[in-house]
């Protein structure tokens, strides 16, 4: 059991199902996260991400220190290059993302508010005795 609970899954699933998801079959399965069933059709899920977040700041380096360059609120976004520096803030640990918005501005974000189409997603189906199970986890395409 301590085994269990020290599985590299339940960071992965909290990520997921902490961004939400939607209901579809008349309420008789759950996909998480939410942005993954609502992605753009005109999004390249190999180059685009999705800001998952309103106010989220978008820094002229990958660091708390550089300057706020803007401020980006739940938009499509190229990502320029997802290995930038991991950092530590309010006790969550993720890489600083490059972006780069539609009108052409560059930046940094935390990757915590950063989103793929082809990151980790899951689907869960309520079973005939009510019980809800995980029928996939998967990620890439």
């Amino acid at each position: 059991e301590a085994k269990a609970q020290r599985s590299e899954i339940w960071p992965i699933l909290k990520r997921i199902t902490s961004y939400g998801g939607v209901f579809e079959n008349g309420r008789k399965n759950f996909y998480a996260p939410y942005f993954t069933s609502a992605v753009p059709a005109e999004v390249d899920p190999y180059v685009d991400g999705m800001i998952l977040g309103q106010g989220v700041r978008l820094r002229s380096g990958p660091s708390v220190d550089f300057r706020i360059a803007g401020v980006v609120s739940f938009e499509v976004v190229k990502i320029l290059d997802d290995n930038a520096p991991e950092a530590t803030i309010k006790g969550e640990t993720y890489p600083w993302v490059k972006i780069q918005l539609a009108n052409g501005t560059e930046g940094f974000v935390f990757g915590k508010f950063v989103g793929r189409p082809i990151d980790f997603r899951a689907g869960f189906e309520k079973q005939g005795d009510g019980v809800w199970r995980m029928v996939f986890l998967l990620a890439g395409d």
